[in-house]
């Protein structure tokens, strides 16, 4: 087992903790402090510069009294790489197979749309549309030819169908930009 781990130079890192033990300790003593500087000042009669050195004094005990008990650690932290390697694994294959099974799939039809005669219980065949060689839409206000792309995107409740462009220019219907000035340039 040992011929499949290796091992890597550790990682040496060191930090700096203060110790936090006697930290509401320090903050106590920091607000004993400035309760005894406060009565001093009230109390004492000095000057500006006797109070700017008492303060001064003030500040560097606490700030030797916090660091004996706030005291700084050095924490080294080792960590060491181990690099396995692992033989190769089988690879297993999943087969699947298909089984066949029977369904029953019921259709419901509940209003039909196509009409039967009643001798006959054959379906009648609709009429085919008359095909237009031009088509416009109402609400654009444009025509087609009747093989535009366009014309077979429109609405039927918007499509009105002409055999010639006459009608359409007399009620001022612009051509189509796709089929109609594609084909005839002089019309732009």
């Amino acid at each position: 087992m040992k011929k499949d781990v290796e091992y890597l130079k550790p990682i040496i890192t060191e930090k700096r903790v203060w110790n936090q033990n006697h930290l509401f300790i320090s903050l106590l003593i920091g607000l004993f402090i400035i309760i005894i500087f406060t009565f001093t000042i009230n109390f004492v009669e000095m000057t500006l510069t006797q109070v700017l050195i008492f303060f001064l004094i003030i500040i560097i005990i606490y700030a030797t009294i916090l660091f004996f008990l706030l005291e700084p650690h050095k924490i080294t932290e080792i960590q060491q790489p181990i690099i396995k390697i692992l033989p190769p694994k089988e690879h297993i294959k999943t087969v699947y197979h298909q089984i066949p099974y029977e369904t029953e799939k019921r259709i419901y039809i509940t209003n039909p749309k196509t009409k039967q005669t009643n001798s006959t219980n054959q379906i009648k065949k609709t009429k085919p549309s008359k095909k237009f060689k031009f088509y416009a839409s109402i609400k654009s206000g444009t025509y087609h030819t009747n093989t535009c792309r366009l014309a077979r995107l429109m609405k039927k409740k918007y499509k009105i169908g002409k055999d010639s462009e006459k009608y359409f220019n007399q009620h001022s219907y612009k051509p189509c930009k796709v089929c109609i000035l594609n084909k005839h340039p002089t019309l732009k």
